[in-house]
């Protein structure tokens, strides 16, 4: 009976793991719509973390204002698509992080609580993280206004302030998925280091938080490109799903 149960949590676990490859490649996929751009010379390091991250200065001058506005509205919109498919693969770690020394009948304490913990976290993280994600489309609309009005500082001393309020909303944002991140890491490096889980040791080195230094590794060095300086995130997540 126990080995029965066992491998019903190994097919969860992997079709759930499955499930957060499909948000990964969707959310990857929605970031190109967003914002790649048709000109070679926009898709550096350089012109992403200044005219598209919200760490940039020139976000009033950005690239995405080649963008069109029905193209810009989709790739948006993916980000709400793809954090469904994001919330059911973090689901796994809940059932994965389980001890199985438990499960098989030998001795073991650990609450269960902390497996929650991590898939809860991790959730969070990316449920704020689309809507992060979806506040770019402003970016798009902003840039495009500015540039419409070029000739009037009046109307462009005003768009500029509100492109300064939308980059601090949007600095305001990534903060709040930063908490529930750090909660995800930390139950998820406990869990791995402290009781037998279904998950090999070496998926610390996968974990979705260490993506942010490796981002500010690629802005300080301006190498890698748009595709991987803006798509990071989710290239690095889903390779967390597909060493799970």
């Amino acid at each position: 009976m126990m080995i029965i149960s066992s491998t019903m949590t190994l097919s969860t676990v992997v079709v759930l793991g499955f499930m957060g490859c499909v948000g990964a490649t969707i959310m990857f996929i929605s970031d190109l719509i967003l914002y790649y751009p048709s000109k070679q010379q926009h898709r550096s390091a350089a012109s992403y973390f200044s005219k598209i991250d919200p760490g940039g200065d020139n976000l009033g001058e950005s690239t995405m204002q080649e963008i069109s506005i029905s193209r810009v509205m989709c790739g948006g919109a993916m980000g709400a698509v793809s954090s469904v498919f994001y919330i059911l693969g973090f689901a796994s770690l809940s059932f994965g992080l389980q001890d199985t020394a438990i499960e098989q009948g030998e001795k073991g304490s650990v609450d269960d609580v902390i497996p929650l913990l991590s898939s809860v976290g991790f959730s969070l993280m990316m449920a704020i993280g689309s809507v992060y994600h979806g506040l770019f489309v402003y970016t798009s609309f902003l840039s495009k206004e500015i540039a419409k009005h070029k000739d009037c500082p009046t109307t462009l001393q005003s768009l500029h302030h509100l492109v300064s309020l939308h980059r601090t909303y949007l600095r305001y944002v990534y903060k709040w998925a930063v908490l529930p991140g750090l909660m995800g890491t930390l139950s998820f490096v406990w869990c791995i280091l402290t009781r037998d889980t279904y998950y090999a040791s070496y998926t610390l080195l996968f974990v979705p938080a260490l993506s942010a230094p490796l981002k500010k590794i690629l802005k300080s060095k301006s190498c890698g490109g748009l595709v991987l300086c803006g798509g990071l995130t989710n290239l690095w997540n889903l390779g967390f799903f597909l060493v799970l």
